[in-house]
């Protein structure tokens, strides 16, 4: 017993060693945990502090400082929604491409309530979004980075989805509608492939692109004749122009399948005309 007592008075030091780390290390680990925690788990002050944060880095000077808080978005996508929409019209590609995929995330989520207008402000983006779409367009044939190229594909599909899932009126549409048709004939695949993404949300809204998704289909060598078809089914009755170019692609081993689920939508009697003349 007396050997115990003797080592617990010579080894007190080590006990204080042990408070006073955790003393010091506590603030530690709590900015660490902090980095991990959403806006929902903080109060109204450490969000509106996040949002100037993020908000202060991305209209910056240091590139590097402005991705990392790019991608930030994705994280804090909730609270600062009405920041993100400011951002989608900035020239800087990496701060449109991030902003745009943290809205995507949001609708994705169906974060937005019934209403569809979450935010005042979201269903009056579409004529931004109709002039960055017109700005990049003009700008492609000298763009010569790919993420470049991603950021109109995403500006297109957030379009397109907004398109569809907003009470867009005529004149949302009229605008819109000329710069779909030409991001539908990018050069760029992704850019193809983004803007059908968008536009299978609009349904029959999207009944003014279907002879430029006809041409697609048409095309042997477009790589989204799958997609196509898909847009085509989602606009319905509306899109029976494409009903002969559908017919065709039932020829094809690769597409009958989904051109005739599609057919099956748009017009069931083509569709049992066209099997009974193949048998014939």
């Amino acid at each position: 017993m007396a050997v115990i007592v003797l080592l617990g008075v010579g080894f007190w030091w080590l006990g204080a060693v042990f408070l006073l780390l955790c003393v010091i290390g506590r603030p530690c680990f709590a900015e660490e945990e902090n980095a991990r925690i959403g806006p929902g788990d903080l109060g109204p002050a450490a969000q509106r502090s996040l949002t100037r944060r993020i908000a202060k880095t991305l209209i910056g000077d240091d590139s590097e400082a402005r991705e990392e808080a790019a991608t930030e978005l994705l994280l804090h996508y909730n609270e600062l929604t009405p920041r993100v929409i400011e951002l989608i019209n900035k020239e800087e590609y990496s701060v449109r491409f991030w902003s745009t995929q943290a809205l995507l995330r949001e609708l994705a989520l169906e974060r937005f309530p019934k209403s569809k207008s979450s935010y005042p402000e979201v269903r009056g983006l579409i004529p931004t979004l109709v002039e960055t779409a017109r700005r990049d367009i003009a700008a492609a044939p000298e763009v010569e980075d790919y993420k470049e190229h991603m950021a109109r594909g995403l500006n297109a599909n957030w379009l397109g989805v907004l398109l569809g899932r907003s009470k867009a009126n005529e004149g949302d549409l009229q605008r819109a509608v000329p710069v779909l048709r030409d991001l539908l004939t990018d050069e760029t695949a992704y850019v193809q492939a983004r803007t059908l993404s968008g536009i299978v949300w609009m349904g029959p809204k999207a009944k003014p692109l279907v002879p430029e998704l006809v041409n697609l289909l048409q095309n042997p060598t477009c790589q989204h004749r799958f997609s196509v078809c898909d847009v085509l089914r989602r606009i319905g009755p509306e899109a029976k122009e494409a009903v002969p170019a559908l017919l065709q692609a039932l020829t094809d081993p690769r597409m009958k399948a989904v051109a005739r689920w599609s057919l099956e939508r748009i017009d069931p009697a083509a569709l049992k005309k066209g099997k009974r003349k193949r048998k014939l």
